[in-house]
């Protein structure tokens, strides 16, 4: 069959050739140097997002040994930014930029820390209610350097486990920067991925916000795996969200108690108690640990580190699917 055009079709082609006879766009053209250009971001976002959902959940726990107990961390929108645009909103005050080298990639991210959460560590690792105090223009004490490299060592150690289905990426601490204009490790003109982190203290109506900037450049590498897993979310279905679900229950504190005795007294004695009097009490060898009303094992009172302790002998066997479950007690627990 032939595929000539007719003199009919060489007409009509020249007939809408524009003015002047230049085929050639009416705008002028610029030179594209190809792996330059920062890679365009879609579906890796959402990727990032489950990713730094599940290590949420790890840094509430980096914070366990400095506050004694786990705020609330909720992650916020991720986006992309020039870095410089985000150093500029930081000019004029303190700052804490903690850079993390990420292996074996080439190049650190930045993990910014406030100020006033720092002194909120300090206060809760020593024994105090861990309240968030606003800081002049002073550099950190040597306490403080020390708790920020604790809290880092946690936050690398959970970037490592959040990572592990992407890449093996292992994360380090480098060193802690107060001053802005000495935390240049990037191009200003370079663009960074915001991961901020909103952490709700106990007792306190402020809320502090770390922020996690990954070089996009950086995070090349790893697009590829980004996108495949963005994919393979969206084919897992219900199976996923229940995993999630399940991982996220297991998170959940449980207050722990173990019964020593349940004396019992007549009400007319107890009407009467003053200051000073006494109740017997009579403590057997076996500990009844208790989550919530519902009876998990039974231990036996004893010492580790030099603290009282009380180590799991058994563990209760279940009934029908579930364990027992114990009525309200009519006597104090002692």
């Amino acid at each position: 069959m032939s595929v000539a055009l007719s003199d009919a079709e060489v007409d009509a082609l020249l007939a809408s050739r524009p003015a002047g006879g230049a085929l050639a766009p009416a705008k002028a053209t610029r030179a594209h140097v190809f792996g330059a250009a920062a890679p365009q971001l879609g579906g890796e976002l959402g990727a990032l997002g489950l990713l730094h959902e599940r290590f949420a959940r790890s840094l509430r726990r980096a914070f366990l040994p400095l506050l004694r107990y786990q705020p609330k961390v909720v992650l916020g929108r991720i986006e992309s930014r020039a870095y410089d645009d985000y150093v500029a909103g930081q000019q004029g005050r303190l700052v804490c930029f903690n850079i993390v080298r990420a292996e074996p990639l080439r190049g650190n991210l930045l993990i910014a820390i406030p100020p006033a959460l720092v002194s909120a560590l300090v206060d809760g690792f020593f024994g105090g209610k861990a309240r968030p105090a606003a800081r002049g223009q002073s550099e950190f004490t040597p306490t403080e350097e020390r708790v920020i490299q604790r809290l880092l060592e946690g936050m690398c150690a959970g970037l490592a486990r959040a990572w592990e289905d992407i890449a093996p990426l292992r994360f380090a601490y480098v060193g802690t920067e107060s001053n802005p204009q000495l935390a240049m490790f990037l191009e200003t003109d370079d663009a960074v991925l915001l991961c901020p982190f909103t952490v709700e203290l106990e007792g306190s109506d402020d809320q502090a916000t770390i922020d996690i900037l990954y070089p996009v450049q950086m995070l090349k590498p790893v697009l590829p795996a980004l996108r495949s897993k963005v994919q393979a979310e969206r084919t897992e279905g219900s199976a996923d969200w229940r995993q999630r679900l399940a991982d996220a229950l297991l998170d959940v504190p449980v207050p722990l108690r173990a019964v020593l005795a349940e004396p019992s007294a007549a009400l007319g004695q107890l009407v009467r108690l003053a200051p000073g009097d006494t109740l017997s009490i009579q403590v057997g060898n076996e500990v009844r640990l208790l989550a919530g009303r519902t009876v998990i094992g039974i231990g036996a009172l004893g010492e580790a580190h030099s603290m009282s302790a009380v180590r799991l002998t058994h563990r209760v066997g279940l009934a029908h699917g579930h364990p027992a479950v114990c009525a309200p007690p009519k006597t104090a627990a002692a």
